[in-house]
This record gives C-alpha cells, structure tokens and sequence, in this order.
C-alpha cells in the first residue's frame, strides 16, 4: 500500500463530478491541509490558485471516494469457502465453522481486506466484528471507517453485555479516521433488552448504531410466530431458553419500537418488507438502509425495493456484506452489477449511493462524501474514454478500476 503526503496542490481531471453537483468538464480541484478548498473548472481553479502546482490526472473522472456502508473485512479469508445450498441457517453453521477454525492472523486478513477496499476505490467502510477486535487493526491504516462493536443475547441479565459495551468505550482510540459504533446483530439473536441497552449508550455516548433487519423471511417467522429455522438453531447451540419475549411483530415494526427519538441507525439488507412495513420505515428519522446487490443474489432473495424506499425519503447506500457471500469488497463492482440489471434507473442516483449517502449512514456526511469546499479530500480518480460526453455512463459500463485514491488528503494508491 502507497502512502505518500501531499503539499497543497491542484488535481485536474477530464472530468470532476462533486456528486451533489452534475460533472464539471476539465475540473479542477485545490487542496490544502488535507481539505478541499476549491473546486471549479480548471481555467477558473488556475487564476485563482496560481501559486500551486497542477497534478493532471488525464483522461480521468476524479469524483468522491466510494463508501462500504456494510461489512464484515474479519471475514474476508472465507471468499469462496461459504457457498449457499438454500438453507440461510446452514450457510451460518459453515460460517461459525469457518470462523473458529481460522488459521490466518487477523492482522493479515485486515490488511488484505483493507488494500484491496482502497485499490477498488472505497475510502470509507462500515465495520461489523465480532468482539470487535478488528478495530486495533484498521486503526493502524489509511482508511476512514466506523468500528461497529457487536452484540448478542436475548435476556434481561445484561451486565455482561455492559461490561463488553464500557470496555469497548474506554479502550477503542477513535481519531479523524475512525468511529466507534454499535451493533446489536439482529432481532434473532439480540433481544428487545439488549436493543434498548443498545440505544441507551449509543444516546448517551453518541455513537451511531447499525443492525440486521429484514434479511431472510425465517427471521420474521421468529418474530410473529416464535418458532420456525432460527429457534431451533438458537436450541442448537444452546441459546433458547423459555423467558425470551417474542414481540410477534414484523421485523421493521420491532425496529420502530426500538429506535425512539430518531437516533441514527442504519439498517442492514432489509430484503422483506410490505408496503405497511415501507411505509413505517419511512416515518423514522435519522434512518439508512444499506443495500448489498451481490449478497442479495447469492442469496437469490426476491427483488429489493430500494427505489421505492428512495422515494419514499429513506437514505439507501451501498454495501459489500463480507466475502463469505461475495466476490469483492468493491463498491465500484455493485453499483455497475445493479446498473446492467436496472438499465432505467438513475445513474445519478446510483453514485450518491455509493457516497454521500453512505459517508451519511456511517456518521461522516459532513466530513466526506461529496466535493466540497471544506470536506476532507477522499478522492479517487477512474481512467474514462478521452472524448465522452457521458462521464458517468462511462464511469457505469467500463472495466475501468480506480488509479487514484486519496485519503485525508493524503495519497494511498496510485497505479500506471
């Protein structure tokens, strides 16, 4: 991995496209101190900034780095070795498997996870670990991200989980590049108290919270009926006991009776859902829904309303999930895999996904995610054809990967 720091300079680019704004043709961009402190055309960059030295990125479209609003990188050894024979429990019994079996170091497992998320273009990642013990490992690289600490168990004695939650708070280093979050794992296997527990120290510690919801149809014949896949693995492993509380609601209705005064949360796949449950889920406040195009076939649910959850207002990103149920850690992969089957969709609206919306989602919407005047540079640059009229369009049906990638301000890859 290349890291190299940068004195103040302006980048131009065949195109830059600020994602809030359409494309600017022969763009410029100044930075300084790690900032963004203009961007405009390069004639009116140039007689502004005369003093700085022009970087020409060529026949590139320089544009926000690419956010990973969901995943798993603790995972990422497990590519290929996970397949799905139907039964989503049996997948999680080879994944359990494969965890405790691992034979990798973790530190190698993240830092693979890690170069290859920057080379693919994504300068920010949502991060789900168990026990959370990757955070000491993306703490000592270049990408920004938020740590989501997670969380198990159904019952009403909770003070195991508060000791892991206090431990997690004192001991995890949060900096510019990395937040801490929590994740209470799903309405299967964390019950109504630890979500409330949850909420309470997210609140009280501002931390955003992340969880799965709506994932499969067994997790919401757990919740209306208490019986079916999920019991009777939570039996096998000697999770289920006779006091658990089965709200018999939809999975996006317990969400609501969750997340009281709009903190945020940021609900991961949401595959099922009826037109009661959207609409629920579009009077929350302070809601994103991370959408994974590619575990979402591997797993070959029914279609995603995400567009329907766009209109509705809801902030919907984009997200990898983990490598047991992926090829890549690439953004840049999803959104082209979801342009070729939604042809009519708004590309437009596909990059802010795969931005702005997810830096939103993850608690860094008013750090990252656009070009803007005052936002920290995390920028990457994707070679383009030199006389397209249809940067983006390009940008969507090319094999083209990211050349550049910029983090903080600071030079991360760069490649011939």
């Amino acid at each position: 991995m290349k890291i190299t720091n940068v004195s103040p300079q302006i980048y131009r680019a065949r195109y830059v496209y600020p994602v809030d704004h359409p494309p600017i043709a022969d763009g410029a961009i100044v930075i300084d101190n790690n900032i963004i402190q203009d961007v405009n055309t390069y004639a009116l960059i140039k007689s502004s900034y005369s003093q700085y030295p022009t970087v020409d990125l060529g026949d590139t479209i320089l544009l926000p780095g690419f956010v990973n609003s969901h995943t798993h990188l603790a995972l990422s050894h497990m590519c290929g070795k996970a397949p799905f024979t139907g039964c989503f429990v049996d997948w999680v019994r080879r994944l359990v498997f494969l965890r405790q079996t691992r034979e990798t170091p973790l530190d190698k497992i993240i830092n693979d996870a890690v170069q290859n998320s920057i080379a693919s273009g994504v300068t920010l990642v949502g991060d789900i670990c168990f026990n959370h013990q990757t955070w000491p490992h993306l703490k000592k690289l270049p990408i920004r991200k938020t740590c989501f600490a997670e969380l198990f168990g159904h019952g009403y004695n909770l003070e195991i989980q508060k000791t892991y939650l206090n431990e997690c708070i004192s001991s995890t280093q949060t900096d510019p590049l990395l937040k801490l979050g929590i994740s209470p794992h799903a309405p299967y296997s964390a019950g109504k108290p630890l979500y409330e527990l949850a909420y309470q120290y997210a609140h009280a510690h501002n931390l955003n919270i992340t969880t799965h919801l709506a994932e499969t149809v067994i997790e919401e014949t757990f919740l209306t009926n208490g019986d079916g896949a999920w019991v009777d693995y939570l039996k096998e492993i000697d999770r289920w006991h006779d006091d658990i509380i089965i709200p018999h609601t939809t999975p996006v209705d317990f969400f609501a009776t969750m997340a009281r005064g709009g903190h945020p949360s940021l609900l991961a796949h949401v595959n099922y859902i009826s037109d009661e449950d959207l609409n629920l889920l579009a009077k929350q406040r302070n809601v994103s829904v991370a959408y994974c195009p590619r575990t979402h076939h591997f797993f070959q649910h029914k279609n995603h309303r995400f567009a329907e959850m766009l209109a509705c207002g809801i902030n919907v990103c984009i997200g990898t999930d983990s490598l047991a149920s992926n090829s890549t850690l690439s953004i840049l992969d999803e959104i082209r895999f979801l342009h070729n089957r939604h042809k009519d969709f708004d590309q437009a609206t596909l990059l802010q996904m795969a931005t702005i919306n997810g830096a939103k989602s993850l608690g860094f919407g008013k750090t990252v995610g656009t070009i803007t005047k005052g936002k920290a540079a995390d920028l990457i640059a994707i070679p383009i054809h030199p006389t397209t009229l249809s940067p983006i369009e390009d940008l969507l049906t090319s094999i083209n990967q990211p050349t550049w990638t910029m983090i903080n301000g600071v030079l991360v890859s760069v490649s011939d």
